[in-house]
């Protein structure tokens, strides 16, 4: 028998459902700070993407130096770059 989530929902949890204004019963309640959560994934993500970068050029003939931040400020990048 088909049922929908609605119900579904309603039965596993023993609680009354209502997925159009997101409120229910429920046993727990899990929540998450989107803010912090998505300034932590967004740094994993950065370490990730400087990793493989580097392991890219693993066993080349290219020599990566280290990496410096401008710190969005243009002149001081432009100064890295140029030293």
């Amino acid at each position: 028998m088909d049922i929908g989530t609605e119900e579904f929902l309603a039965r596993e949890f023993k609680g009354t459902v209502s997925l159009n204004n997101a409120k229910m019963e429920a046993e727990a309640t899990f929540s998450t700070d989107n803010k912090a959560a998505g300034q932590t994934a967004g740094e994993e993500m950065k370490k990730a993407l400087e990793d493989g970068f580097r392991a890219a050029f693993e066993e080349t003939d290219f020599e990566l130096m280290e990496t410096q931040y401008g710190e969005d400020d243009a002149a001081k990048s432009q100064s890295i770059a140029e030293n």
